[in-house]
């Protein structure tokens, strides 16, 4: 299910409510909330700030917000968090100046993997390295052309290799273009969560910001709006169970300071809520 978790502003932890059982489709912004619309185009609620929990490109929830000018106008969503308010001169035709965009990283679907065991290689370390000898790990990059991510040697089984590759496509041509014709492949029974597609790097491991919409900036952030975090932001750099942690912890206290529980310098939470 498309899951989100959402807070209402200056009310009891009862208005913090999970979405698991119902899919979220739609996500509208005005200057009093955000109102959720499920994919029966039923309404799910209006709240003040909504954090995504999931990867926002493999959401499947379309996010949009009002024209200042014409509520009947839906616009998609200015994202990846504040504007400049100082090189900005307002909005035009009441329409919000917009932050830079999200990166590539944040429109590349995450990546179902899968590992193959790979015995009787015939390729020499000169293929992969150009020179020396194979370390245990070898990471493969995009420019490789292949789905193969990475592979490491087995310690329990001479001659044999562990190598995880993007599920799709053609992959055991790919892995006897590597390992050589002759070379005994079976998939294993390991199973893998989805990860970003990291695509060698580059922009395509640039972290978005946590706050992906800050709807006070409509007035030039003179006033509290409507917000929407993503906890999963930083694994487009770096994932993992600490990663996780740290990622949900960072959003609390951004809910936080934006409730006024915290303040900025203080690690003091105020709320027993929280």
């Amino acid at each position: 299910s498309h899951a989100s978790l959402k807070w209402k502003l200056d009310c009891p932890a009862s208005s913090f409510r999970i979405i698991e059982g119902q899919q979220v489709a739609d996500v509208i912004a005005d200057l009093d909330g955000l109102e959720l619309l499920s994919t029966s185009g039923k309404p799910v609620g209006s709240y003040d700030i909504v954090i995504l929990t999931m990867p926002l490109q493999d959401s499947g929830i379309n996010f949009f917000v009002k024209s200042v000018k014409d509520p009947a106008v839906l616009m998609d969503m200015p994202m990846h968090g504040l504007i400049d308010t100082d090189a900005s001169d307002g909005p035009d035709d009441g329409h919000s100046h917009s932050p830079e965009p999200l990166p590539i990283s944040a429109r590349m679907p995450y990546l179902s993997m899968t590992t193959y065991t790979v015995c009787n290689a015939s390729f020499e370390a000169s293929t992969v390295l150009g020179s020396g000898e194979l370390p245990k790990t070898v990471f493969v990059t995009e420019k490789a052309g292949s789905g193969i991510t990475d592979f490491k040697r087995q310690k329990d089984l001479n001659g044999c290799f562990l190598v995880k590759m993007k599920l799709g496509g053609d992959n055991r041509l790919e892995l006897e273009n590597l390992f050589g014709p002759t070379s005994t492949i079976k998939r294993t029974n390991i199973t893998h969560p989805k990860v970003p597609d990291f695509h060698g790097g580059g922009r395509a491991s640039v972290a978005t910001n946590y706050l992906l919409y800050d709807g006070g900036m409509s007035l030039l952030g003179h006033t509290d709006g409507p917000m929407v975090f993503h906890v999963k932001a930083i694994e487009a750099a770096a994932i993992g169970h600490e990663m996780t942690a740290i990622a949900s912890l960072s959003v609390a206290r951004l809910v936080a300071l934006r409730l006024g529980w915290i303040h900025t310098g203080s690690d003091r939470i105020e709320s027993e809520e929280l």
